[in-house]
């Protein structure tokens, strides 16, 4: 054998090697990949129903605090969602979808509610996702509210490309705590909102409830963006989960 023919057979063992750990390394990868998103999918869904890590006081926390910087132990995380929530799946009929209008959600045959100890005693909370449009591309939230849809217990943006510093602000605290106790009463049930933006607030919502939000200054696309995404999805998600209320009865 010459040379060049040992050469080339020696390249190619070293590139199928190369190739093999490569392909392990990524399936390596993926799967944490996999799990670093649950978590924060997990950490998100539970900011939003008001349930933080043990020793955790909301009030303490800074105004540019996002749902990543809790301190949950990935195991208690992975239980507390799994023992508090209970994800129900919505069949969207012919019907439902006729109450997608002007709403960026995209259903296929059902649609995902997570509810707050359905298993053990009347509904405490619903909660499920909003999409909407941006100054740069959709974003993302994960919601929660009281059962009678009059009051929202909280929210986190989950995906997101807003300008950072102006309306990527929308996932910080300092956005976010004035969905706490917000009033959405009218979103759902009546045909003209008086749900708003205001430039200053001068109490949080669990002070003195409101149906107003703080805006973030120099974002106001964004804001707007968040605006019709709940002006659109709550009322959905209102209507399809009246015409179900045999998915979320008690059981024994």
């Amino acid at each position: 054998m010459n040379r060049s023919v040992s050469t080339v057979l020696f390249m190619m063992v070293i590139t199928i090697v190369f190739i093999a750990m490569l392909a392990f390394l990524n399936g390596v990868m993926q799967s944490r990949i996999q799990t670093n998103l649950q978590i924060q999918e997990s950490k998100s869904i539970l900011y939003a129903f008001g349930i933080l890590p043990e020793g955790v006081d909301e009030s303490t926390l800074s105004g540019t605090v996002t749902t990543s910087d809790l301190p949950w132990n990935e195991t208690t995380l992975l239980k507390t969602i799994h023992s508090e929530l209970s994800p129900i799946a919505i069949p969207i009929t012919a019907e439902a979808k006729n109450w997608l209008s002007g709403s960026m959600l995209t259903p296929g045959d059902t649609l995902t509610v997570y509810v707050r100890n359905a298993q053990k005693e009347p509904v405490q909370a619903f909660g499920f996702y909003l999409r909407g449009k941006g100054l740069w591309g959709t974003i993302q939230a994960f919601i929660a509210v009281n059962p009678d849809f009059t009051r929202a217990i909280g929210i986190d943006f989950t995906d997101q490309v807003e300008t950072p510093g102006l309306g990527a602000r929308i996932a910080e605290q300092e956005f976010k705590h004035y969905f706490r106790n917000l009033d959405i009463d009218s979103v759902c049930r009546s045909s003209e909102s008086d749900l708003k933006m205001v430039r200053k607030k001068s109490d949080p919502n669990t002070m003195k409830v409101t149906s107003e939000l703080q805006a973030v200054t120099g974002a106001t696309q964004t804001c707007n963006g968040v605006m019709n995404m709940l002006r659109t999805d709550l009322k959905f998600y209102f209507n399809l989960i009246q015409a179900n209320p045999h998915l979320f009865a008690t059981k024994n």
